[in-house]
């Protein structure tokens, strides 16, 4: 592997280069009269990138997503599926809990002395 040279100042033109390239560049060289930037390759190439923007070159929008808009698309890491079952998981959960809780409350209501019930919720007696 070729001697990697780092190039001394950060210029657009570097970072449009890096951006090509990457790894593949082994000498850099900076151009002033034209405001270039050039690289060679390890294949023995050269290649270059203006150090400035003209107004003929201007960079693209670029239309940034909202996570909800990724979701929607079902771009993100965590697919529309698995969110739907875990919601149908969460649903069948609390519905069991609030049956298991509504039972408890009944048989202590039921089966209970309410007076003993009044004193453990109030603390009276104590």
């Amino acid at each position: 592997m070729p001697h990697k040279t780092v190039h001394p100042a950060s210029t657009l033109g570097a970072d449009i280069l890096l951006a090509r390239h990457g790894d593949t560049i082994t000498t850099w060289r900076t151009d002033k009269r034209h405001d270039l930037t050039l690289a060679r390759l390890a294949d023995g190439t050269w290649d270059f990138a203006p150090n400035h923007l003209s107004m003929g070159q201007q960079i693209p929008a670029v239309k940034v997503l909202s996570t909800w808009e990724r979701y929607r698309r079902d771009e993100l890491s965590l697919k529309r599926a698995d969110v739907r079952w875990m919601a149908k998981i969460l649903g069948i959960w609390t519905g069991a809990a609030a049956v298991i809780s509504g039972g408890l409350i009944w048989a202590a209501l039921a089966m209970g002395d309410p007076t003993l019930l009044q004193q453990s919720m109030t603390g009276a007696g104590y």
